[in-house]
C-alpha cells in the first residue's frame, strides 16, 4: 500500500469501515453455499457500484474539506489580507509582509 495515494487510501479505509467489499467487514462472512447458475455477476456488480458511490461520497467530502480549508487560509482575517499574491498583516503602524497567500 506505499504506492497508493492519500486519497485512494482514505477511499479504501472508508470502504472497509462502511464493510463494503473488505476482509475486515464488522459481520462475519456467510457460510459456503452450492454455486448459482447464472446470477453470480449481479452480486458483484451491485456490490462494485457501492464500492464506487462510497468512493465518490468520501472524495467529495475530502475535496470540500480540501475547499474550506483553502478559502479560509485565502480569506484570512480582520487582520490580514491578501494582496496581490503576498498575504499582508496589519500592525500597529501599517501593514507587513507575512508571506504568500
Amino acid at each position: 500500500m506505499g504506492q497508493l495515494g492519500h486519497s485512494v487510501r482514505m477511499v479504501m479505509i472508508a470502504a472497509c469501515m462502511a464493510g463494503i467489499g473488505c476482509a475486515h467487514a464488522a459481520s462475519p462472512p456467510a457460510p459456503a453455499k452450492a454455486p448459482a447458475a447464472a446470477p453470480r455477476s449481479e452480486p458483484t456488480e451491485a456490490a462494485q457500484r457501492e464500492m464506487r458511490q462510497a468512493a465518490l461520497k468520501v472524495q467529495q467530502r475530502l475535496r470540500a474539506e480540501q475547499r474550506a480549508r483553502e478559502e479560509a487560509q485565502r480569506a484570512g482575517t480582520k487582520n490580514e489580507r491578501c494582496i496581490g499574491g503576498q498575504r499582508m498583516r496589519r500592525v500597529a503602524n501599517g501593514w507587513v509582509d507575512a508571506g504568500a497567500c
